[in-house]
């Protein structure tokens, strides 16, 4: 995180909106950071019923390429 703490980047970005590039482009607001996750790390997949790389999910569903690799996963609401 760039010599960054958690702390420090959350109380910077926390509530700020990002916009996917993706998808409908939707507009999503900033809750959490959580530098224990990565784009390599899996999730359970309900609908398909298995185990996927946050990296994998993004390159089948929407064709992104995950650069950064060891960049930490963001938690965000919808914004409406």
């Amino acid at each position: 995180m760039n010599g960054h703490s958690r702390d420090e980047i959350l109380r910077e970005h926390k509530g700020a909106t990002v916009v996917t590039k993706y998808g409908k482009h939707k507009y999503y607001k900033i809750e959490d950071i959580d530098v224990k996750l990565s784009p390599l790390s899996e999730f359970f997949h309900e609908k398909n019923n298995i185990k996927i790389s946050y990296e994998k999910y993004y390159k089948d569903n929407y064709g992104l390429t995950v650069t950064n690799k060891k960049q930490a996963l963001i938690f965000t609401t919808l914004r409406i």
